[in-house]
């Protein structure tokens, strides 16, 4: 929770307010210490997003699925992924997911990283499809190795990801399988080209 300690009402115009974070927290998704596949455990969570109502969704990395936490609510519903928990390779699982995006309607993009690609699952779906990746590690540019980092340019209709495996980042247009390097030649170092 942010409070601000300056509550004074001549408050100086050029120093910004000095904002602090509460000192305790409160668990809002999973039980501290326990890990599990029930829907209040988590098992390595990963990454998560809060959308404009309030809702939590969780890259329940382990558990390989996505958890969405309604506001108030201690229990998720899965809504990519298999409940139980079960890693595959099918378009209804996911193999350690690690970053999301949720969109204004409630879809989901995912790096589905063990499974070197990256899902696109609909509001209320119960099966994903593949954005990118074969699913079979490699370097080509409809490829990917352990994808992780997500982000999406609205105004160019590009998704952006960190290739980690391959030490690149690719950008791929609207319904196009294969990406554009952007930074990176699939080689780890220091070099500028």
């Amino acid at each position: 929770m942010l409070t601000k300690t300056n509550q004074t009402k001549n408050i100086n115009r050029n120093k910004p307010a000095l904002l602090r974070w509460d000192s305790e927290g409160v668990t809002i998704a999973g039980v501290n210490g326990t890990n599990g596949t029930a829907s209040n455990l988590l098992n390595l969570p990963y990454d998560l997003v809060v959308d404009w109502s309030y809702t939590l969704f969780v890259s329940d990395r382990y558990n390989n699925r996505i958890q969405k936490f309604l506001r108030g609510s201690s229990n998720a519903t899965t809504v990519a992924g298999r409940a139980d928990g079960v890693a595959g390779s099918t378009d209804t699982t996911l193999k350690e997911p690690t970053l999301l995006i949720v969109d204004d309607h409630g879809d989901i993009h995912v790096s589905d990283m063990k499974n070197s690609r990256v899902m696109f699952w609909k509001k209320n779906a119960v099966q994903g499809t593949i954005v990118t990746g074969n699913g079979v590690v490699g370097s080509s540019n409809d490829q990917l190795i352990n994808p992780h980092g997500l982000t999406y340019d609205y105004r160019s209709n590009s998704l952006f990801i960190a290739d980690h495996g391959n030490s690149r980042v690719m950008k791929y247009l609207y319904n196009s399988l294969t990406g554009i390097r952007v930074v990176g030649n699939n080689t780890c170092g220091t070099s500028t080209i």
